[in-house]
């Protein structure tokens, strides 16, 4: 008589989880993944008293292979959140709406000064350097992405 070199709970464990790992490779490589939308480097720069606008930068990726759109934006500390992108028109520099913002699969868009960022209008409370606040973006799929700022000094042009 044969001896069993694998018993059968072992055996169907072993199955189970070759299963679920082809399963996983499968999705990762079919078209529609969609990967969680990567957000780092998150900052804004301090904000005088009274001030009643702000602004905040970021680098965003998609690590997918769909688009992924922000539809919203939504913080605590202002009364409206948009992103912008600053354009010149004959000489001038003027912000439009940047919204509904498209990052595409495996693509970045950073969010820099006076370029495409993220503006922060009727702000309830100043930006104060070595503190943080929340943003969240909300992407056409309805996903919210909650995303910590830092709050760097005032003449700030990159990350603190």
């Amino acid at each position: 008589m044969l001896k069993r070199w694998f018993s059968l709970p072992l055996l169907g464990a072993l199955l189970l989880s070759a299963l679920l790992l082809g399963v996983l490779l499968f999705s990762l490589s079919v078209p529609g993944f969609s990967a969680p939308l990567e957000v780092t480097s998150a900052w804004a720069r301090a904000t005088p008293p009274g001030a009643r606008v702000g602004a905040v930068y970021m680098d965003l990726f998609n690590p997918g292979n769909v688009n992924q759109t922000i539809v919203q934006v939504e913080t605590a500390v202002a009364r409206t959140a948009q992103i912008h992108r600053t354009i010149n028109a004959n000489g001038m520099l003027k912000m439009r709406s940047a919204m509904p913002l498209t990052i595409g699969a495996g693509q970045g868009v950073s969010l820099a000064p006076a370029e495409t960022h993220m503006m922060l209008m009727g702000l309830s409370q100043p930006l104060v350097a070595g503190s943080s606040f929340n943003v969240t973006l909300v992407l056409q799929s309805g996903e919210a992405l909650s995303v910590e700022v830092s709050v760097g000094t005032p003449g700030q042009m990159g990350a603190p």
